[in-house]
């Protein structure tokens, strides 16, 4: 009887994870050409006030049932300015984004840094970004 119970609890356990996980998918590209060529920016994944000629490292991981993602992305300094006038002063330390399963590499980067909201053209989407002034780098999220 314990055994039928513990492999139905496994069995239920793995079904969940799978369901949660499954609808996830990373996208990483070079450079802005890339990105551009594959029509990767169409899709939404990054809002479209980040999306610049002078992009590198992008990666995208998103979870399309929950239409939740968050990306990376190296940009030139003088863009980075611009993109700190779209902040506002509203901050949020990250937890793990609803329904994506973060890479070790995106946690570490990001562990207690403080993200500002960004409003971004769409108006109705809540962006969150934390800026790494040292590696020019930004990681993002929306949830």
């Amino acid at each position: 009887m314990k055994r039928t119970i513990l492999s139905l609890l496994i069995i239920t356990g793995s079904m969940l994870s799978s369901c949660i996980l499954s609808d996830q998918k990373e996208s990483r590209f070079t450079n802005y050409q890339q990105a551009q060529e594959s029509n990767f920016f169409e899709k939404g994944w990054i809002p479209s006030a980040l999306i610049m000629p002078s992009m590198t490292n992008i990666y995208v991981k998103n979870n399309l049932d929950l239409n939740t993602y968050i990306f990376a992305s190296t940009y030139t300094k003088e863009d980075l300015t611009l993109i700190k006038t779209y902040q506002t002063n509203v901050t949020l330390k990250t937890k793990d984004v609803n329904g994506i399963s973060l890479p070790s590499w995106w946690k570490n980067e990001t562990k207690e840094k403080a993200f500002y909201l960004i409003t971004t053209k769409q108006g109705d989407d809540l962006i969150y970004i934390y800026i790494d002034n040292h590696k020019q780098k930004i990681y993002g999220f929306h949830k």
